[in-house]
């Protein structure tokens, strides 16, 4: 799309220039000081229009595993408009994603279908281990994955770690990706292409 941007890393250091129209930054970086002042030098040199937080569910879906997705409220730290991105809340979430974010009740909510047929749901009763899990679920992908087009892929969220994770990733030959893990933009390029 070659739209000129900057990537705050939170490097020690590091500042946003304001040079670009878009900086992208992680919600844990979104919460540190260095960020909070480097956003609101650019903020008094260059107004800031809005913050965007794509993924607004994992507000409330991954909060209890991941810190940097809790106390939302703090990532607007100058007073901008704060637009949450989702394609998966159903309105029953809608008050859930207004308190994580510190939104207001007259917040303006622009809703569609959350309806994806492109996507299959399959549900299994709950398993009584951890190993249990991790076998139905290689059953399963194993067996969708049979019926796959070239260009055809799968993603499997799931609450492990790398220990737990990189072994059925190997078996299934594919990549295992974990929040905080280090991997390089070019590391990341490969698993997308892959």
């Amino acid at each position: 799309m070659d739209v000129p941007f900057e990537h705050y890393t939170g490097a020690e250091g590091e500042v946003v220039t304001g040079r670009h129209g878009l900086v992208l930054v992680s919600a844990d970086k979104a919460r540190t000081s260095g960020w909070r002042q480097s956003i609101g030098r650019v903020h008094d040199l260059r107004t800031v229009k809005r913050f965007v937080f794509d993924e607004g569910q994992l507000a409330f879906t991954s909060d209890d595993f991941r810190s940097s997705l809790q106390n939302l409220e703090e990532i607007r730290c100058i007073p901008v408009q704060l637009v949450i991105l989702s394609a998966t809340i159903p309105p029953a979430s809608e008050q859930a994603l207004i308190k994580a974010f510190g939104l207001t009740a007259n917040c303006k909510i622009v809703r569609m279908s959350t309806d994806r047929p492109e996507l299959e749901y399959i549900l299994k009763p709950a398993s009584n281990s951890h190993q249990a899990t991790c076998n139905t679920v290689l059953q399963i992908l194993k067996e969708e994955m049979e019926s796959f087009a070239e260009e055809d892929r799968a993603l499997v969220f799931a609450s492990l770690k790398s220990e737990e994770g990189d072994p059925i990733a190997a078996s299934l030959g594919c990549d295992f990706y974990q929040g905080g893990k280090a991997v390089t933009d070019h590391e990341r390029e490969a698993m997308y292409y892959r």
